[in-house]
């Protein structure tokens, strides 16, 4: 019915299929190629059904809808209908955790489509942070677009696009610096992704850039209590990095920094342990002695010892 039917006929045989396809991907799999040759020479309808099944099977078979690509990004052109773009959208973000770099030749286009109204921004965010973790160059030259889009009010791809400048700050430190006061507001949002990847851009930009990331200090402080453990997490190493250059600065987190050493994550505890010793705490000798004798993790025992050793000299 899907090959030989009209439209109407197709689009009821690609229904049924797509049951089929959420409930037993393996099973659909040889079906694949047929919906793949949908892509180009199909009604948009049709082609919007494939593109549904299609990202359904992507997730378990990602081998079997990889010649689906090419057609699925050549149909984000602006003359494309809207809807059909978003739907090559949805499969290309479902395909990109996979292979993200059958994708970076399309990296302008996804950012450019960041500030089409007609288009959901999510699944181009998420795209772009798929390219981001094993890519990051491929983002260099859209950077400004990712600022602009980051400036908008935040909506729910704004985190998975700070997760994509986090993976490219780590890589290139100097072209992210503009993002410092983008990351700065964000910080500050009620989502937890969003407020712990806006955490995590700081942090990595601490690293190059101490003395822009310093006003974000406070903020830091206060996020040591967050509920997220990412987080806090995320703030320790801001607090830790921006100590190195400035411990006059971070030194009004000292009580916030001992509550730290008790943090679930060993991770948050090292950089607690790293943020005393820069700031020369000695308010904190008792406790970091409490984690060199007790801490379960040998990195952080070791750290805790070092704090110690500064500290009293």
């Amino acid at each position: 019915r899907i090959e030989s039917g009209d439209v109407k006929t197709r689009r009821l045989a690609l229904a049924e299929l797509a049951e089929l396809a959420a409930a037993s991907p393996s099973d659909s799999v040889p079906a694949a190629e047929l919906l793949i040759e949908l892509l180009d020479d199909a009604a948009p309808a049709v082609q919007g059904e494939a593109l549904g099944i299609l990202a359904n099977l992507s997730d378990e078979h990602p081998d079997a809808v990889r010649p689906a690509v090419e057609p699925a990004i050549s149909l984000l052109s602006d003359d494309i209908h809207h809807l059909l773009r978003n739907e090559a959208l949805q499969f290309l973000a479902t395909f990109a955790e996979h292979d993200p770099e059958r994708l970076t030749e399309a990296v302008p286009q996804l950012a450019a489509s960041l500030h089409d109204d007609a288009i959901d921004p999510d699944p181009v965010a998420r795209i772009l942070l798929s390219i981001a973790q094993s890519e990051p160059d491929a983002l260099l030259p859209v950077v400004p677009k990712l600022e602009l889009f980051l400036e908008t009010e935040p909506q729910s791809a704004h985190k998975w696009l700070l997760g994509a400048v986090g993976y490219l700050s780590k890589a290139h430190p100097g072209i992210a610096e503009e993002m410092i006061p983008i990351a700065a507001e964000l910080i500050e949002s009620e989502d937890t992704v969003l407020r712990a990847n806006a955490a995590g851009v700081l942090a990595d930009l601490a690293d190059e850039y101490p003395t822009e990331v310093k006003p974000i200090v406070p903020d830091a402080i206060e996020l040591l209590e967050d509920d997220d453990k990412q987080v806090r997490y995320n703030v320790s190493s801001i607090l830790a990095r921006v100590a190195n250059a400035h411990p006059d600065a971070v030194e009004p987190a000292t009580e916030h920094l001992v509550t730290a050493l008790d943090d679930e994550l060993a991770d948050t505890r090292f950089n607690a342990c790293w943020a005393l010793k820069r700031i020369d705490a000695t308010a904190a000798i008792e406790k970091l002695s409490e984690i060199v004798a007790t801490d379960p993790d040998e990195d952080v025992r070791d750290v805790a010892q070092m704090a110690v050793d500064s500290i009293k000299e």
